[in-house]
């Protein structure tokens, strides 16, 4: 007789074929039987929860929802709210304290570029900017602004502008609501394209210029005052102008208090003398009467 270990290769074969179609015919039910047990012991663990929820008895000292929401904790919620808010009003004006030094310094140093691109254009042309340019029947055209954005890094702005047609002329609405941030003080909230950065004609040496024309600088022997040497002064918001516009003011502007409009910074207005100089005008109406003219301050 042959025995197991006489067996040839297919016998091996065979078998091995016999036991895994054995396997995969019984495996599935297997399965199927432990997953009927794994659902029949679960059942039997919800039944012992709902039991045990059913004969469970809320203790008395229990908070309920009306309890948690009671008169006293609403009091208690309501005063800490308070509290939070008065809080934070509290810390918004030193904040806002906080920024006004650099908003002071920026103010400072746009005035301070202003009159840097009013010396390179004195020095390129031979005398200062003009005023506002005018055409051939004296209407105004251009700002002294416009003539100096080549001298403030805005010389692609600058090429934009037809200086034969006036400011306001429908090829320049693109450009009358474009923002010059170095003619904006950063403490005001201005539109595009408006400036509170204004000129006074006094202290201006060369008020108007024809561009088709040879200018020749004006020169003024009145004697050294507050309001000559004053050449460009800062406004609140309510009386700012767009930057191309030949609107400026006066010297009488800063002869006002500020009890009808709001500076731009607390202490007042910075001003561009004619030496070079920026200061401070204190035009708050507590420190200095309404007759007397505002002593120039450092800044």
């Amino acid at each position: 007789k042959s025995t197991w270990w006489h067996w040839r290769w297919y016998h091996w074969l065979t078998l091995l074929l016999i036991g895994g179609t054995s396997a995969l015919l019984f495996l599935p039910a297997v399965r199927r039987a432990r997953e009927s047990e794994r659902r029949e012991q679960c059942g039997r663990n919800l039944n012992v929860l709902a039991n045990a929820a059913l004969e469970y008895e809320i203790p008395e000292t229990a908070t309920t929802p009306q309890q948690f929401w009671s008169t006293k904790r609403l009091v208690f919620w309501a005063v800490s709210l308070l509290i939070i808010l008065a809080l934070i009003g509290m810390l918004l004006p030193a904040t806002r304290r906080a920024r006004e030094p650099a908003r002071l310094a920026q103010c400072q140093n746009n005035l301070y570029q202003i009159q840097m691109a009013i010396e390179n254009y004195r020095e390129q042309y031979g005398q200062p900017p003009p005023l506002f340019t005018v055409d051939e029947q004296g209407r105004p055209l251009h700002s002294w602004r416009t003539l100096l954005l080549p001298f403030l890094e805005h010389q692609e702005l600058f090429d934009k502008v037809d200086l034969t047609k006036p400011w306001d002329d429908p090829v320049h609405n693109e450009l009358t609501r474009t923002r010059v941030s170095v003619f904006a003080c950063p403490s005001l909230n201005l539109e595009p394209g408006y400036t509170n950065y204004l000129a006074n004609p006094a202290g201006w040496s060369n008020p108007t210029a024809n561009r088709s024309s040879s200018v020749q600088p004006q020169s003024s022997n009145a004697p050294s005052t507050a309001s000559n040497t004053i050449r460009v002064f800062e406004v609140d918001l309510s009386r700012a102008v767009l930057w191309m516009s030949p609107n400026d003011g006066d010297y009488s502007e800063l002869q006002q208090k500020a009890s009808d409009a709001k500076l731009p910074h607390t202490r007042g207005v910075h001003v561009l003398t004619s030496s070079g100089n920026v200061e401070m005008i204190d035009l708050r109406p507590s420190i200095y009467p309404p007759t007397t003219n505002p002593p120039k301050n450092d800044p």
